[in-house]
């Protein structure tokens, strides 16, 4: 918030100062120069000749009318209230925050949790090669590994996830930006070779809307909580106006773990801090030297070769204090476990599960969405929730908050 808030005392004060100061002179100067002079008239009978020119005369007998007829024009008056509260209950859009007219595309790309950067790159490629070849596209920029600079005061960046990339494509303009939006979700080519990762939120005039519908689930038990997000989420999908039900973080990844054996290890001459710096180094490098690069400071780091495969994790070199080479299947066991890529966490809870779900149809459905979340709030609540475990539901139509602050919790 330090962002947005830290400089609002002096943008206010600046304001009122500047206002009062065109208040008291700007304003009184302006109307001596602008408004036109009115001569005295030399006699009293026409005192009240300004009030004779055809303008004044055709606003007198507006003013007549409408005194005469007052009933008519109270009855107009009401219905054209009546009119108005129609419009607002049926065709006129209920959005607060407009969305943006601005040409730029924002394409998120998420691969599952854990995945390397290096198939994070290559399908960040593939997508800027279909984007490229679209007329409509006039330039491309990609970030890989995190999300793009804030260029838009709406714009949400994203954390640095080695697994999330974003393309920002600008267009002629807000038609071509929407040709662009509607080819990639018709095209069937696009969804074949894309099918789950690729997404295209819309920038709004207002705070970040990333997903319409949301349903969080906290509790301390990540096993207790995959199953209740997977309840939630088949209960969400069931709505005819989803699609792209998913958990936030679900999947879990292969790791290798080296059970180290102390008593190699003290033969060798080793500790386990000596073998952690060395797999550092080979797996994930460290910094030799730092270089500058224009008024920034770059670091360069030295990194050993990739393993591919547990037969290459087991053949890795590492050195003892005097120079032997010893390979890592020597210090011990190296077994293969799963574990969570991402945890995330909500007010200081241990674990943290999200649900979500994003309306099928932009404008009709996302609203449908909005207005029936309160009814899936109860329907998830008959099922239970175990003990010190909560849901809580908030659901965002067209710009809006539906029961933001409201929970199911048992």
């Amino acid at each position: 918030m330090g962002e947005y808030a830290g400089n609002i005392f002096w943008v206010l004060a600046y304001a009122l100062l500047v206002s009062w100061l065109v208040a008291v002179v700007f304003t009184p100067y302006l109307g001596v120069k602008l408004l036109p002079a009115v001569h005295k008239p030399l006699s009293h009978d026409h005192g009240d000749s300004i009030y004779q020119t055809p303008a004044y005369r055709r606003l007198r007998a507006i003013i007549t009318w409408c005194v005469v007829r007052r009933k008519t024009v109270v009855a107009g008056t009401v219905v054209l209230l009546v009119a108005a509260i129609a419009a607002m209950a049926g065709p006129v859009q209920k959005q607060f925050f407009p969305g943006s007219d601005r040409p730029e595309a924002l394409i998120s790309i998420s691969l599952p949790p854990g995945s390397a950067i290096a198939a994070t790159d290559a399908t960040v490629r593939k997508v800027e090669k279909a984007l490229a070849a679209m007329p409509d596209v006039k330039t491309l920029s990609a970030y890989v590994g995190a999300g793009a600079p804030r260029f838009f005061i709406s714009a949400n960046p994203e954390q640095p996830d080695p697994a999330f990339g974003k393309i920002v494509v600008v267009t002629t303009d807000d038609k071509a930006r929407d040709r662009v939006i509607a080819a990639r979700a018709a095209t069937g080519r696009w969804r074949a070779r894309f099918p789950r990762p690729v997404r295209v939120p819309l920038l709004l005039y207002g705070p970040p809307v990333i997903w319409p519908v949301t349903f969080r689930v906290v509790g301390p038990d990540p096993l207790e909580l995959r199953g209740i997000a997977h309840r939630v989420r088949e209960t969400v999908a069931a709505h005819p106006n989803t699609v792209g039900t998913h958990l936030e973080w679900d999947a879990r990844v292969p790791v290798l773990d080296l059970r180290m054996d102390t008593e190699r290890l003290r033969l060798f001459g080793l500790t386990p801090r000596d073998v952690a710096q060395q797999l550092q180094f080979q797996l994930d490098g460290v910094a030799v030297a730092e270089l500058r690069q224009d008024n920034r400071s770059v670091q360069l780091r030295a990194r050993g070769t990739r393993i591919a495969s547990v037969d290459e994790a087991a053949g890795l070199e590492l050195r003892t204090l005097d120079g032997r080479k010893l390979t890592l299947a020597q210090l011990g066991r190296i077994d293969i476990g799963f574990e969570e890529p991402v945890v995330k966490r909500y007010n200081r809870e241990p674990f943290s599960r999200r649900a979500r779900r994003r309306a099928r149809r932009p404008a009709a459905g996302r609203d449908e969405v909005a207005l029936t979340a309160a009814r899936h709030r109860a329907r998830l609540t008959a099922r239970g929730l175990p003990h010190r475990h909560r849901r809580h539901g908030r659901a965002v139509g067209q710009g809006r908050s539906l029961d933001p602050k409201k929970s199911c919790n048992r």
